[in-house]
């Protein structure tokens, strides 16, 4: 994947992930940074840090019954589209997959990066613990800040414009970073 990450151009890289996202964008800086191009920030959402251990919280194999509970929890899908037979045929095997390769993640120490680490999070989030959030800190020698936000699982959708400024305070070269 990396390989067919072009060349930034000089302009700095910043990446951010929401809940797996979180985690897949934390692997690529580790992986660019290893590689002397580091991102100029890394900015996380509804994820705890990698280096704590993932509670499976599905059967494996989850069922249907089982994805569906969990997309329900997470109030991020509308209720029309989970008893929906055809829209659930499309979506069940690829959420049953990710959640697989997320449980199935064995997380491999390494040096920490260097750049800036935001970690967003909601006050209400079923699966991620403000704790948790803040143990993100452990995976920089850079700045760390750590938000909590109103809101459950997908809280980024009522906080657009607060989100936008965060990203905004972390691009290289602006005058003041956020405090907020």
């Amino acid at each position: 994947m990396l390989a067919s990450l072009p060349a930034s151009g000089g302009r700095p890289l910043m990446l951010f992930g929401h809940s797996m996202g979180a985690l897949l964008a934390f692997e690529t800086a580790r992986r660019l940074a290893a590689e002397g191009r580091a991102p100029a920030a890394l900015l996380v959402s509804g994820s705890e840090a990698p280096s704590l251990p993932r509670r499976a919280r599905l059967p494996t194999p989850a069922s249907d019954e089982d994805l569906i509970g969990e997309m329900r929890l997470l109030s991020g899908t509308d209720e029309e589209l989970l008893t929906d037979p055809e829209i659930l045929g499309l979506a069940l095997p690829p959420l049953r997959a990710d959640y697989a390769m997320l449980f199935a993640r064995t997380h491999v120490p390494g040096p920490p990066l260097r750049c800036p680490v935001v970690a967003l999070t909601g006050d209400r989030d079923p699966r991620v613990s403000v704790e948790g959030v803040q143990a993100w800190e452990q995976e920089t020698e850079g700045p760390f800040e750590r938000h909590v936000l109103s809101g459950g699982h997908f809280f980024l959708g009522d906080h657009l414009g607060r989100v936008a400024e965060l990203v905004a305070a972390n691009v290289p070269g602006r005058a003041a970073r956020s405090t907020g």
